[in-house]
């Protein structure tokens, strides 16, 4: 599927193309060029923790199906194997896919609609409580959401959650429910985002939140950055961004 955004008054489009999750600018004489995503962007940026927890899966998937003092046939061993290799893939797309659960269900919510809330116990349902709790904390006017970005001066593009009037304070959001907040997240609702709004619209935020959102007790953690640590993580970003575009130019010559 394909979706497109005008943007900078009509005179480029963003095509977003969910199947290949992947971004492309349509200039007005037709001709289209592919831009780097935040997210992809960010994988340069080293992520110590996903190792150890990749193995974990594998290890715990092992020891659940292996039983100690029992043989095991080669064939039952290397179909466990086979499982092990691809866990942590599967819990991570689980995760996207509850994730993405919880984002149509506040998107929904915030333009007005009543969706119907999902499964008691389920992990969005808890997603969603832990969204409507810190709403009713807050006295929020929401402004954008699900807003496609793109930075002509930098070439890069994404999607943001939503802005909205906090409290009376211009605030990004970025909603996150992940088992936890991690450095790239700043980058990306801090330094991202915020510079490929402002770019276009030349309003400018005041400041950005990551509302973590605990899909297992239907809690929240909301992580503020004023307009100063904006600024710094734009900067952080444009130095990912320019790393990222060095190596795949250095790709070529191998």
């Amino acid at each position: 599927m394909i979706e497109s955004f005008p943007l900078y008054n009509g005179s480029l489009q963003l095509e977003f193309d969910s199947r290949r999750h992947s971004y492309r600018i349509v200039h007005p004489n037709g001709r289209k060029f592919k831009v780097p995503s935040v997210t992809t962007v960010l994988g340069v940026i080293s992520k110590p923790a996903l190792v150890p927890w990749a193995v974990n899966c594998a290890v715990d998937l092992c020891r659940a199906s292996i039983v100690p003092g029992v043989e095991h046939s080669e064939t039952f061993l290397d179909e466990v194997f086979k499982q092990a290799k691809g866990r942590a893939r599967g819990i991570k797309e689980q995760a996207g896919a509850t994730g993405h659960e919880v984002h149509n269900w506040i998107e929904r919510y915030t333009r007005g609609e009543e969706p119907v809330l999902p499964s008691e116990g389920s992990q969005v349902r808890g997603g969603v409580d832990a969204f409507l709790l810190w709403l009713s904390q807050h006295t929020v006017e929401f402004i954008e959401r699900e807003r496609a970005v793109y930075s002509r001066r930098n070439r890069f593009s994404g999607r943001l959650d939503a802005v909205a009037s906090v409290d009376g304070a211009l605030a990004l959001l970025d909603y996150k429910t992940s088992n936890g907040v991690y450095s790239e997240y700043i980058l990306q609702a801090a330094g991202a985002y915020p510079l490929a709004y402002t770019e276009e619209t030349g309003t400018r935020l005041e400041k950005a939140i990551i509302l973590h959102l605990r899909k297992d007790d239907g809690q929240f953690t909301a992580h503020e950055f004023d307009a100063r640590t904006l600024k710094r993580a734009g900067g952080a970003f444009l130095s990912a961004l320019n790393l990222w575009r060095q190596l795949e130019r250095l790709k070529k010559q191998l």
